[in-house]
């Protein structure tokens, strides 16, 4: 649920719109020599990252490639790819400005505890 809001300021701050945004989580943060974008990508989750230290980005982008795990709190930040392409499809879809709309929903359902 979290990492929207990561992308969301981004695109808030240059003003774009789903389909100018790179939807990139943590661009920038991967060592020199490492083969890879980011940490993960919210448009195509499994693809930030090919490298022979880090291995293949994990992340699968749906419920069919779920990964049971008992590592990383259960698949925390390895199945977050699946609703982080979530987010990235409704708003692709809806359009606009993310954060006006589809940002607004997924903030009232992470703080809504009904």
């Amino acid at each position: 649920m979290s990492d929207v809001f990561g992308p969301l300021i981004k695109q808030f701050v240059k003003k774009q719109t789903p389909d100018q945004a790179d939807w990139l989580i943590g661009e920038g943060s991967l060592a020199a020599g490492i083969n890879g974008v980011a940490s993960h990508s919210m448009k195509d989750p499994g693809s930030a990252f090919d490298d022979p230290i880090l291995g293949k980005d994990p992340q699968p982008k749906h419920m069919k490639d779920f990964v049971q795990t008992f590592d990383d709190n259960d698949g925390v930040h390895i199945n977050s790819g699946i609703p982080n392409h979530a987010f990235y499809q409704v708003a692709t879809r809806i359009g606009g400005h993310a954060w006006e709309k589809v940002g607004r929903i997924w903030y009232d359902a992470l703080r809504d505890d009904r």
